[in-house]
């Protein structure tokens, strides 16, 4: 029997006063060939149902394969007659799997199709102030004082997990670009990166920020937080001041035109460890 590794999947959720990223974490950097990742959702420190009908497309990359998959719903299966297997948790969460089948590294990705949500004028003026340059919030127009705002939200994440065997190379395709609507693409392999020196990514999106953007870098196993801005390349360096689980995250926003929201925001992000990172731990 495959030991299951279990994973998280830090999700956003609408409410009133704040706008949470995706995240797709891993509860555990590496594991050995033939175990079992398992990811939920989640929405900051809350946990989620997986939402299931918000995933416009899921995949799973290797250096050899990808597959993709239309659908994650429990019962359900995609054009290819195929789907993750999600697992029932007492707590109503609802959590999904994939197999590591192949050594090295596998990425695991959704697209999350658009939504709208309503947020505190307030909290969105928080938001913007942490996501964005100064030189980026002029083009915003005016944020009301008070009441709230309506954000058409586009939303993308991924996660690095090392698949390994004895006796086989690693292959990575950590710095492979997925082509996703909008994207963190990691220019160097992250899990392997000695503490001290720089990660440099890059960042895409259908909308104006890229270029002279933020990118924000979080150790969860520490806490630290890093800002770094991007250059005209749309390319920043993170610096890997310690091991353990890091998220990092994207966000471009702009005036919305189809009159349907009153901004738009795309967020990318992706998580991964850095060696001597402990163990992750799967609330249920």
């Amino acid at each position: 029997m495959h030991r299951v590794i279990c994973a998280l999947l830090a999700a956003s959720a609408s409410c009133a006063t704040a706008q949470e990223a995706v995240f797709l974490t891993p509860a555990e950097g590496s594991v050995a060939l033939g175990e079992v990742v398992e990811f939920s959702a989640a929405a900051g420190e809350e946990r989620l149902a997986w939402p299931t009908e918000r995933v416009e497309h899921f995949f799973a990359r290797t250096a050899w394969t990808q597959e993709n998959r239309d659908t994650l719903a429990a019962g359900k299966t995609d054009r290819a007659d195929k789907t993750p297997a999600p697992l029932g948790r007492d707590s109503g969460t609802t959590i999904a799997a994939w197999p590591a089948e192949l050594p090295g590294v596998l990425m695991l990705g959704c697209d999350f199709a658009p939504r709208f949500e309503r947020v505190s004028a307030e909290s969105f003026r928080a938001f913007v102030d942490r996501v964005l340059p100064v030189s980026r919030r002029t083009a915003l127009g005016s944020i009301p004082s008070e009441g709230e705002v309506t954000l058409r939200r586009v939303e993308s994440a991924k996660a690095l997990v090392e698949v390994e065997a004895a006796g086989e190379r690693p292959v990575s395709i950590a710095t492979s670009k997925t082509g996703q609507v909008v994207e963190i693409r990691l220019l160097m392999d992250p899990m392997h990166a000695e503490v001290g020196s720089d990660i440099a990514v890059r960042v895409y999106s259908e909308i104006p920020g890229p270029k002279e953007g933020v990118v924000i870098a979080t150790n969860t196993t520490t806490g630290e937080v890093m800002r770094v801005l991007t250059n005209d390349s749309a390319t920043a360096n993170i610096t890997v001041s310690a091991a353990g689980r890091w998220r990092v995250e994207f966000h471009a926003v702009v005036l919305e035109e189809s009159g349907d929201a009153d901004w738009a925001v795309h967020t990318a992000t992706v998580t991964f460890d850095v060696a001597g990172a402990s163990d992750g731990e799967v609330t249920k």
